[in-house]
Formats: C-alpha cells, sequence, structure tokens
C-alpha cells in the first residue's frame, strides 16, 4: 500500500517506522523548515520525501492528485491534528477511507466544535467567541470570572489561561489577538474563546472509532503545572478511577463522538470531571502526542500507531486480547524562569530506574528555553512502566525532583 504522511509532528513521527514495519510504502508530504523540521532518525525511514508547504492547502492537494496519478496512493493520514482537515478532504477526493469532509473543520476549530456539540445537546461550558476587542466586556459579564481565554486555533496549551479579573483578561486577550501565526506557522485567526472555568481534575481519553463501534483505550490522568497556565507536565495511563466514573465518562464522550460526526479514525479527548459529571475541553481526531501511545502500548500492548494506520487504509482493526493491566507515566521537566542550563544532574540515576522507558532532553544546552506556559517551556521528559500506580506515580515526582538544570554562566 502507498501511505501519504502529512507534516507529521511529534507522535506522528512514529507512523513512519511504524508504516515501513506493516510493508508500506512511506511518502512524506512536508515543507521541510522552520517548526515543520522531522527529525532525520524518522525522516530517512521514508521511501520518498516530497517537499511543499504543507500550510498551502491548494499545493498539497495539486502535489496529492500527481502523486496519486504517478503511484496510486492508498491512505492520507495527518501527521499532526492541525492537518487533519486537509488530510481527510484529500482522501474523499481520491475516493480513500476518511472523515467527513462536512465536518472536519468543527474537529479542528474550538469555536466551532463548542457550537456543534452545543446544538446537539451536548453538555459544554459556557463559552462566547470574542472576534473585537469592543466585544470582550460582555462575552466576559455572560461567561463570568474565573474563566479561561484560548486561540481557536492552536494546541498544546499555546497562549491559554485562566483569568480572574478585566486586566488579567485583557493581557491574554492582546496575546491571542497580535498572534500572526501559531506554533506551526499557519496563519492564526487572532480569535478568542472565552470558556467557563471547570473545577475538577482533568483526563484525556484514547480511544478508536470504527463506524459506529468506539473502542476505549484508556482515561489518562493529566498531571498540571500551576495556574493560571494549563501546561501538562506530565501524564499516567491508565488513571485509578472506579467503574461508575469510567462509564460515565466513556458515555459522555460518546454522545461528544455521535454529536461531531466521528466516524473513524483515533481520539483523543481532554475532560474535566467536575462534581456534576464530564465537560469536555477539546477533542482531536488524531493521535494523542506528549508520549501517550507509547504508555499505552507498554502498560496495555495496544498499538495506535498501527491502528491509526489500518483505519485510514480501510483495514480490518487487530485488537489485543486483554492481558495483566500495568500502569506507565511520563514526567516532562518544567522550570519556571529558567531561560537556559549549561549542565544538568541527576540524569545518570534517572536512566537507571527499573521500569524506564525512555529519558531524554528535548531542549539542549546553551539553547534558549521558552516560557514555561505551554509546551514549547518543556526541557525533556522521562517515562516508566511498573505495576503500581502509586509507586509509579511517586516515581514520576521523585525522578523530576532531582534533575537539577545548572547556568553556569549568565548572558
Amino acid at each position: 500500500m502507498n501511505v501519504v504522511i502529512l507534516e507529521p509532528v511529534s507522535s506522528g513521527w512514529k507512523l513512519i517506522p511504524k508504516a515501513k514495519e506493516l510493508n508500506h510504502t512511506v511518502i512524506v508530504l512536508t515543507y521541510d523548515q522552520g517548526e515543520r523540521i522531522i527529525p532525520a532518525e524518522f525522516l530517512r525511514l521514508a521511501d520518498r520525501i516530497e517537499r511543499v508547504d504543507t500550510n498551502d492547502d491548494q499545493a498539497v492537494i495539486d502535489l496529492a492528485w500527481k502523486l496519486d496519478k504517478e503511484l496510486g496512493i492508498d491512505a492520507v493520514i495527518p501527521g499532526f491534528e492541525y492537518y487533519v482537515p486537509l488530510s481527510n478532504r484529500i482522501n474523499h477526493l481520491l475516493g480513500n477511507a476518511g472523515l467527513n469532509p462536512e465536518v472536519v473543520d468543527h474537529l479542528r476549530y474550538k469555536d466551532l466544535m463548542r457550537t456543534a456539540l452545543a446544538d446537539a445537546g451536548v453538555r459544554v461550558p459556557r463559552y462566547r467567541l470574542v472576534t473585537d476587542a469592543e466585544e470582550l466586556e460582555a462575552a466576559a459579564a455572560y461567561v463570568g470570572f474565573p474563566l479561561v481565554a484560548k486561540p481557536v486555533d492552536c494546541s498544546g496549551s499555546f497562549n491559554v489561561r485562566k483569568a480572574d479579573n478585566h486586566s488579567e483578561l485583557e493581557e491574554a486577550y492582546r496575546r491571542i489577538a497580535e498572534m500572526e501565526v501559531n506554533d506551526l506557522e499557519q496563519t492564526a485567526r487572532g480569535d478568542v474563546l472565552l470558556e467557563e472555568y471547570l473545577q475538577g481534575p482533568e483526563y484525556s481519553v484514547e480511544g478508536l472509532v470504527a463506524g459506529e463501534t468506539i473502542h476505549y483505550f484508556s482515561i489518562t490522568e493529566k498531571l498540571l503545572g500551576p495556574e493560571p497556565y494549563f501546561v501538562e507536565v506530565g501524564h499516567i495511563v491508565s488513571a485509578p478511577l472506579d467503574a461508575e466514573a469510567e462509564k460515565n465518562i466513556h458515555h459522555y464522550v460518546s454522545q461528544v463522538i455521535k454529536a461531531l460526526g466521528i466516524n473513524m479514525g483515533p481520539f483523543h479527548a481532554e475532560i474535566r470531571l467536575t462534581s456534576t459529571g464530564p465537560v469536555l475541553i477539546e477533542i482531536g481526531v488524531r493521535l494523542a502526542g506528549d508520549y501517550i501511545c507509547d504508555l499505552i502500548y507498554h502498560a496495555k500492548g495496544i498499538d495506535l500507531y498501527k491502528l491509526m494506520i489500518d483505519s485510514y487504509l480501510g483495514n480490518p482493526l487487530s485488537l489485543p486480547e486483554q492481558t495483566a493491566q500495568r500502569v506507565a507515566g511520563v514526567r516532562f521537566f518544567v522550570r519556571e524562569n529558567l531561560k537556559r542550563y549549561d549542565t544538568v544532574e541527576g540524569l545518570e540515576q534517572l536512566r537507571a530506574l527499573d521500569g524506564l522507558i525512555d529519558c531524554n532532553l528535548t531542549i539542549p544546552t546553551g539553547q534558549e528555553i521558552p516560557e514555561a506556559n505551554s509546551f514549547m517551556g518543556r526541557i525533556g521528559f522521562f517515562a516508566v512502566v511498573g505495576d503500581d500506580y502509586d509507586r509509579l506515580k511517586e516515581t514520576l515526582l521523585q525522578g523530576d525532583r532531582q534533575i537539577k538544570f545548572k547556568q553556569l554562566t549568565k548572558k
């Protein structure tokens, strides 16, 4: 099979070796510049690399038509959330399996998602879309403080923050409205979504849709950094919830999936479990990022990379038999006010941990570290697997504490 992977990022990188392992011919479409550079260890595995501005929809469509005439394309798989609409529109044009092109924008833009769910009677936070500064005061009065301000077209908590008053809201609004591009250099809308602040623990729900059937693989516990931001500093697969809570979450997410017309592919639904039940923050019809897919594999033996490829190819899905469940977690190194570092202590001890899956620094020594208010400020991570939830959670906490970043000189 000839598989096109459109601009793989983060977990999308691993689709390349997985597709090769499954004996598919892999064609990667990438801009290969700026924030859209694929690590060489993954890119070199592709059978063919086509460099194109992946933020130019028409250029990508024209290239896909050309490749289909030359080779025959069996699937176009989005390598990141931002490319879900375009990938599925191309699949529709080529007659391949894919999401309904009439609903894909609801899965990309948070304001459209909120409206579609509200119109279907699915519970969502109070919200208002703000497209002009003059609308800000009335929108805030409707939603009420505290509230959350977020861009409609970003991911990874980028420029998302809680506001307790008008001064904080105006600062949050200004940052979003002045954005020219998002983190992958797409033109930003600049519109701001104000949402009711939800009290309660945060989880993500990972699974896969196959027609009328929804497979649930994990309710993942989120470890969050300090407010007013919502930086995810870790994840644990799976959260220790009782059967009734799991049932309620699955029922609610099923309503979300049905209301949004999701008919295929993996999903990553982020929710808050309030005192009156689960409420959606957002859902992406793509692979979870932040190493979650790998945690699911190590804890449960479920290969989401393979399942995504099979889903887009229209292949029968092969799910593993339920075996003894383990727990797995990841912790990201986030250090407020650290601008750069020259040395790091504690890595050798961390790499000697029992059950260690991976440990890596993603921002190297001497490089400027972005603000610790989104995923971009995470310096590195480590991931572990074990058999006891409490012990694993403590390992994540202690492992993070033992890593010391040192700045020897000031620049």
